[in-house]
């Protein structure tokens, strides 16, 4: 909604936001007494102090990001509170929308010591999982296949997780959106006339869950991390131990600034809070033969034994 002085109000990941742009992935509130980020339209500084790592179109500290996309625009945050976006010129507001809501958001919930991991989560009899994995391992085909057959999804592509006051990792919602590769589409049935491109540079589309979508937390019962590899068949194998840990620390979103900027002790004891009251499992699937009804029906196997 846009509020009396032509801003939007909106929520996702447990965090409420105020902002300068109309952002339609996430979702809007009427009203509130407290804002969590403030999104500004504006000039991003030159520079920033105490750059702890810089490379072309980067530049980091402990509290402050800069980044640039080439054709797309420039992006500040501050604090794990505060985004300034720059727009190119010749930027779409889908592309510059794609960088606030991906890398620059991702970046702000590390800043705010916010555990998130790449991945998608599925509710299934009302646990939440997480399907993690390298980009392009099937995290999204795998959660709209789960999605097709009934099963709801809090979240695409950053995967929040909240611990309450009993010790419970909670996976928090994001927004109604997803995103797949155009064979993707195909294989899972979208309809192509519902999807936007997200990128001229990607083979990539989003679309919105008009169903199959939940606005409510749920507590995490399981991470798997998809892994394609050169073999016939799906299996899935279970972590034990500081395994566990390890995987759920290499899953972090944004996770090259996670190793730049240090692991903080109140990250980690969050993290190994998690580990220790979820099951981590890999789930191998063949690179290159169609396995989704496989994989659906393995999981749904492990997720049935778990408490």
């Amino acid at each position: 909604m846009c509020n009396d002085k032509n801003r939007y109000l909106y929520r996702a990941f447990g965090l409420k936001f105020i902002s300068d742009f109309y952002l339609p992935e996430l979702i809007e509130l009427e009203e509130s007494e407290k804002i969590d980020v403030n999104i500004v339209k504006g000039k991003v500084p030159i520079r920033i102090d105490k750059v702890v790592w810089e490379e072309k179109n980067v530049k980091i500290s402990q509290n402050e990001l800069i980044f640039e996309i080439d054709d797309v625009g420039k992006y500040y945050l501050r604090n794990g509170n505060f985004i300034i976006v720059e727009p190119d010129k010749n930027a779409s507001d889908n592309s510059m929308r794609l960088y606030l809501l991906g890398m620059a958001l991702g970046t702000l919930l590390l800043q705010r010591d916010m555990v998130s991991i790449h991945g998608s989560i599925v509710v299934i009899d009302g646990k939440a999982i997480i399907l993690s994995g390298v980009s392009g391992a099937g995290k999204s085909t795998l959660s709209s296949a789960f999605r097709k057959i009934g099963h709801l999804i809090l979240t695409d592509d950053i995967s929040v997780i909240k611990i309450n006051e009993e010790g419970i990792p909670i996976a928090q919602p994001g927004y109604p959106q997803q995103k797949l590769w155009s064979d993707s589409l195909e294989i899972v049935g979208e309809d192509k006339s519902q999807v936007c491109e997200v990128s001229t540079k990607q083979n990539k589309y989003s679309f919105t869950i008009k169903e199959g979508f939940l606005d409510s937390p749920v507590p995490l019962v399981a991470i798997f991390e998809i892994s394609p590899e050169e073999c016939n068949c799906v299996e899935i194998n279970q972590f034990h131990g500081v395994d566990k840990l390890n995987i759920l620390l290499k899953n972090i979103y944004r996770g090259v600034l996670f190793r730049i900027l240090g692991t903080k002790s109140q990250y980690f004891k969050q993290c190994l809070e998690i580990s220790k009251n979820i099951e981590v499992f890999k789930l191998v699937r063949p690179k290159d033969i169609f396995s989704l009804e496989d994989q659906v029906k393995f999981i749904k196997q492990k997720i049935e034994c778990l408490v």
